[in-house]
C-alpha cells in the first residue's frame, strides 16, 4: 500500500475552512468548500477552530533575526556627564516618590517573528515535534499535524520556499524519525501533504504551508525509541507520556486485533 493511498484511509471528516485554489473567482464565505480533508488551498489568516486529539496545530514562525547593531562608532560617542557645577539633584522627598515598577508580566513584549526562511529551519521544526507523530501512530484514528497554523487556530502567512524540494527533504527527514522509533515505523505510514495559501480574494499568494497526516499503528505500542522506553499517546489535543498500564492495555488491545 502506498503512502498516499494509507493516508487517504484515515483521513478524518474535514474541519478547515478551505477553497480550491484552481478555481480563482470563489469567493470565501467562511464555509468548506469541499469534501477533502487535504485542502489544495487554504486562505491566510483564516480561523480553523481548535484542536483536538486528531488534529494538532504547529507554527512555521521563528524570531525574526536581530541584525542591527546599537553600537555607535566611537568617534562618533558623545559624552553624558554633566559638569558638577550644573548637576541638578533628581532626588525627591521620599513621601513624594512614586513607582516606576512595572508588573513583570507587562513589561515584555513577545520577539517579532517570521516564517522560516530555508529548509534547515523547517526540518528542525518536524524533528522538534517527533513526539506528536509518535503520539498519533498511537492513536486509535492516527491524525494530523498541521504546520504553518497558529496554536490560536489561525492560519499564517506561509512559506516562501520551493515546494517540490523542500517536501522531498521532509519525507526523508521523516522516514528518519520513523526508523527512530521501535519499533522502526515504514514510511508509509505518514505522508506529508502540501497546502497552497489563498488571500481572501481566492488569489494566491505564491506560499504554502504543509501536514504531515499519520495512519495508527495498530501492530503494536511504538516507542519513541529503542533506547528510551516511552511512548506518547493524544488526550485533549496535546501528547502526553504513557504510564505502564496504559501500555501494557494498549498492547494486549492490540494483540487481539
Amino acid at each position: 500500500m502506498s503512502g498516499g493511498a494509507v493516508a487517504a484511509e484515515s483521513r478524518p471528516p474535514n474541519r478547515l475552512q478551505t477553497v480550491e485554489s484552481e478555481v480563482q473567482t470563489d469567493v470565501w464565505e467562511g464555509k468548506e468548500q469541499n469534501g477533502l480533508w487535504h485542502p489544495k488551498a487554504m486562505i491566510v489568516g483564516a480561523s480553523v477552530g481548535p484542536e483536538t486529539d486528531e488534529h494538532e496545530y504547529k507554527s512555521l514562525m521563528v524570531p525574526a533575526d536581530k541584525t542591527k547593531s546599537l553600537v555607535v562608532p566611537a568617534d562618533k560617542t558623545k559624552s553624558l556627564v554633566v559638569p558638577a557645577d550644573k548637576t541638578k539633584s533628581l532626588m525627591v522627598p521620599a513621601d513624594k516618590t512614586k513607582s516606576l515598577m512595572v508588573p513583570a508580566d507587562k513589561t515584555k513584549k513577545p520577539p517579532p517573528m517570521r516564517p522560516c526562511k530555508d529548509a534547515s529551519e523547517v526540518l528542525k521544526k518536524v524533528v522538534d515535534h517527533s513526539k506528536e507523530i509518535n503520539a498519533m501512530l498511537n492513536h486509535h484514528t492516527g491524525g494530523s499535524i498541521h504546520f504553518g497554523i497558529h496554536d490560536k487556530g489561525i492560519v499564517e502567512e506561509g512559506l516562501d520556499l520551493p515546494q517540490a524540494a523542500l517536501i522531498d527533504k521532509l519525507q526523508t527527514r521523516v522516514g528518519q524519525l520513523l526508523q527512530e522509533f521501535y519499533p522502526a515505523v515504514q514510511s508509509g505510514f505518514v505522508a506529508i501533504q502540501p497546502v497552497n495559501l489563498v488571500n481572501r480574494s481566492g488569489e494566491q499568494t505564491g506560499r504554502w504551508r504543509f501536514d504531515i497526516c499519520v495512519t495508527p499503528y495498530h501492530s503494536e505500542v511504538v516507542f519513541i525509541s529503542n533506547k528510551d522506553p516511552v511512548a506518547y499517546y493524544r488526550q485533549g489535543g496535546n501528547s502526553e507520556k504513557m504510564t505502564a498500564n496504559m501500555m501494557e492495555r494498549l498492547r494486549v488491545e492490540r494483540q487481539r486485533k
